[in-house]
């Protein structure tokens, strides 16, 4: 056990096996985005083929391990151009969630809800009669009259009890954070009506810009991110948390190569300015779009996966 500035870094086993045997596949890794201090390790596991961070923050030291200005309620993303990017994505997500979940809904329920911004969308588009919470370490203090049908909890999820049942739980880059995502996973499974549906998407471990680039890729995101996956190990969770997988897909993701460009610049440059919030961003991540594009097209390795999964009978 070593302790850093308040975080108590803890060697652990594989998160869904217990296996406490596994081969490192990335040392002595940094927090080249947030700067938060200490080094990692990511191993994976012979036994569950899982990638984890078996060099890591302990539960109690996570909330120090995120900055203020986490990029998931960032105010740059209020600028035009960033607000612009980001409405394109949550759209994307809406048509998806629509195609498997329909129109007739009563509850949906997104884990990791950050600013809001995909349950604001909804609450535009599904009837007026389902019910919207999200939940988050950390929500923003919005002002909503009584009649709001929009429920943002502030909290861990594993500690709060829900009142219904939901038709939905959507989960846009949540699994990768979680110190125990079987456990989690199975919570969540509790909370979905019979053959409800699980939604989300993941940073892939598969990503050529990771082979590129070994210690800045983005999907790292050390301490924060503490599970990688691949298909096959997404299946292999999903499956042991009580779930039939529906649908495991590569979805284009131009911020893949984009944060990762930046990380790397930002930390060669020894600049202050965190990558994100740097002025060539938002640029990179336009003038890289339609390469990330076209590498995807091609070999698949560029981007994110998305899932889809309904609750076992």
């Amino acid at each position: 056990m070593d302790s850093t500035s308040g975080i108590v870094i803890i060697e652990a086993p594989c998160p869904l096996c217990g296996s406490a045997k596994y081969q490192p596949v990335a040392e002595d890794l940094i927090d080249v985005e947030d700067r938060v201090p200490g080094r990692y390790t990511f191993s994976r596991c012979p036994t569950c083929d899982l990638v984890f961070l078996s060099k890591r923050p302990s539960v109690e030291s996570l909330p120090k391990c995120y900055p203020a200005y986490y990029h998931v309620q960032d105010p740059v993303r209020q600028n035009p151009i960033p607000r612009f990017l980001y409405a394109l994505r949550l759209e994307s997500r809406y048509r998806q969630l629509l195609r498997n979940l329909g129109e007739n809904c009563d509850a949906i329920l997104e884990v990791g809800c950050g600013d809001g911004s995909f349950l604001g969308l909804l609450d535009q588009k599904m009837p007026p009669n389902c019910i919207l919470t999200g939940i988050d370490f950390s929500v923003p203090a919005t002002k909503r009259s009584p009649a709001s049908r929009l429920n943002l909890i502030q909290g861990e999820f594993e500690k709060v009890v829900f009142p219904v049942k939901y038709d939905a739980i959507v989960m846009f880059g949540v699994l990768e954070h979680l110190s125990n995502p079987l456990i989690s996973l199975k919570m969540a499974s509790d909370l979905l009506k019979p053959h409800g549906l699980l939604f989300g998407d993941i940073p892939s471990w598969d990503s050529i810009w990771r082979q590129l680039f070994p210690r800045h890729w983005q999907g790292y995101q050390t301490p924060r991110h503490q599970t990688l996956f691949e298909p096959r190990s997404l299946r292999k969770l999903l499956d042991a948390a009580g779930y039939d997988v529906a649908k495991i897909r590569y979805v284009y993701d131009p911020g893949d190569l984009s944060v990762t460009v930046c990380n790397w610049i930002t930390d060669k440059l020894k600049l202050q300015t965190p990558p994100r919030r740097a002025w060539f961003y938002f640029p990179a991540v336009i003038l890289f779009a339609p390469f990330v594009w076209l590498v995807n097209l091609v070999s698949r390795r560029s981007g994110s996966i998305e899932f889809t999964a309904r609750r076992k009978s």
